[in-house]
């Protein structure tokens, strides 16, 4: 799992992504890296948009939605 943590999710295989989703969803304590993870997907999302007004966009959703996580880091 820790290797493809480090490939974005649009990288990898759908094979891949059952095994990153089923690892995910095995042990309940892995919620803070599911969360970070999906986190730095959406924000590496922001600045891949094809207009810099869509990323700001996302990249103010993500501002918004971040405090509300359980991850008191992140927030």
């Amino acid at each position: 799992i820790r290797l493809r943590l480090r490939a974005s999710h649009n990288k990898l295989t759908p094979g891949q992504q059952e095994r990153l989703r089923a690892g995910f969803t095995a042990d309940e304590t892995q919620i803070s890296i599911k969360v970070a993870y999906h986190s730095a997907e959406q924000s590496l999302r922001a600045f891949h948009q094809s207009t810099p007004a869509q990323g700001r966009c996302l990249a103010a959703r993500l501002i918004e939605i971040l405090p509300t996580g359980p991850i008191p880091e992140i927030a």
